[in-house]
């Protein structure tokens, strides 16, 4: 089975955002001299639905007609409406009409305008959608990254408490430990518009792309990590994860300068 990708992702949003935001607008004929109008979202889940209920009433439908579905759907079903209303008298409902001819209200029906999303305007929704997802899933993590931390209150204190005895290196090693613990889940503000930066950067500096791949969750969690235990919120950016990643790498006392082997062990 072939693999799903982003731009199968986007298509599949695009067409959510078009049923979502288009409808039919139908005709229906019943055995008993009854003409219902209205809208749906699913013509045959609608026209099913109408026949079970005529059924189980002792009527049937005879015809039926749907448009395609449009944007302007609910001004085209209060013109049904009005077109029907002012020729037939109503029956069960003010979309029930007693005697009304089926072809004329069809052919009434065929000379309403149906607009349809343009590639265009699904691409802005699509755009706008995705815009507010990160948004949400970025103060999602927030939330769970500070509850995460309360949680976790003892064993920050116990940090801090190694910090102020002098073992700075066992109470950064802790601290580096919580901030993993907390990120290990966390979906990255650029996992969806660049997936694979963290893997580029790795191979950018010397790591094997095999290795890379297998790294660059891992390096992702560590870096955050970083940001965590701090109190800052994660960088939006990959860009500033490197630079910071960067900064660290010339800190170190290596010889020879370079990219060390960082023992990246996941969370």
């Amino acid at each position: 089975m072939a693999a799903i990708t982003p731009r199968d992702l986007d298509n599949e949003q695009r067409e959510r955002h078009r049923q979502e935001r288009e409808r039919h607008v139908y005709v229906i004929e019943f055995a008993s001299n009854t003409v219902k109008v209205g809208q749906a979202k699913q013509a045959h889940k609608r026209l099913s639905e109408h026949a079970k209920s005529a059924a189980r009433h002792g009527d049937s439908v005879t015809r039926s007609w749907f448009s395609d579905p449009h944007t302007g759907y609910q001004v085209n079903e209060r013109a049904l409406i009005d077109f029907c209303a002012e020729r037939w008298p109503r029956t069960a409902g003010v979309e029930y009409f007693q005697g009304a001819d089926f072809d004329q209200v069809v052919e009434y029906a065929l000379g309403l305008p149906v607009v349809r999303l343009t590639p265009a305007e699904l691409d802005e929704l699509l755009t706008s959608s995705k815009a507010m997802y990160r948004s949400v899933e970025e103060q999602r993590v927030r939330t769970a990254t500070r509850a995460r931390m309360s949680q976790l209150g003892d064993r920050l204190a116990i940090v801090g408490t190694l910090y102020n005895d002098g073992n700075a290196p066992e109470a950064l090693s802790m601290a580096l430990d919580l901030g993993k613990q907390m990120m290990a889940h966390a979906i990255m503000p650029w996992s969806e518009t660049d997936p694979t930066a963290a893997e580029r950067y790795l191979i950018g500096r010397g790591i094997e792309p095999a290795e890379a791949c297998q790294m660059a969750r891992a390096f992702e969690i560590e870096m955050c990590a970083i940001y965590a235990i701090t109190g800052e919120d994660i960088p939006t950016a990959f860009e500033d994860i490197a630079r910071l990643a960067d900064e660290i790498v010339q800190t170190l006392p290596l010889d020879p300068p370079g990219w060390p082997e960082l023992p990246l062990d996941g969370a």
